[in-house]
């Protein structure tokens, strides 16, 4: 895996998570009207503290890996290891956890306005 495809890989999480973060402002407008059950809620809210540590954790190997100067052959470790992170079939499972989150808070979101009505 290249640097480019592990900026490319980023943006795609990146993606879902300013998506998912659109979501979970109305999501939040539906719970205050209470037409979210809190059971629900509280469930979504684990789910999207999932979705926000994997976008922190490759936000951050972005930034080791951007990082202008290598001071110490420790940093340079710990670069390759998140680096490693990334390959295989981690990838896959991240990606397809933040579709999953996202999927999950848009079908309560719609739930939630089918109670409305």
């Amino acid at each position: 895996m290249a640097k480019k495809h592990v900026n490319m890989y980023f943006l795609e999480v990146q993606n879902n998570y300013f998506e998912m973060l659109d979501n979970l402002k109305e999501f939040k407008q539906l719970a205050e009207e209470g037409k979210i059950a809190q059971e629900d809620y509280d469930q979504m809210l684990a789910e999207v503290e999932l979705e926000k540590s994997n976008y922190e954790r490759i936000a951050y190997i972005i930034m080791l890996l951007n990082k202008p100067n290598k001071s110490s052959n420790e940093e340079a470790d710990i670069n390759k290891a998140w680096y490693k992170e990334l390959q295989g079939a981690s990838k896959e499972v991240i990606i397809k956890e933040s579709a999953d989150v996202l999927a999950d808070l848009k079908a309560l979101i719609k739930k939630g306005k089918e109670s409305n009505e």
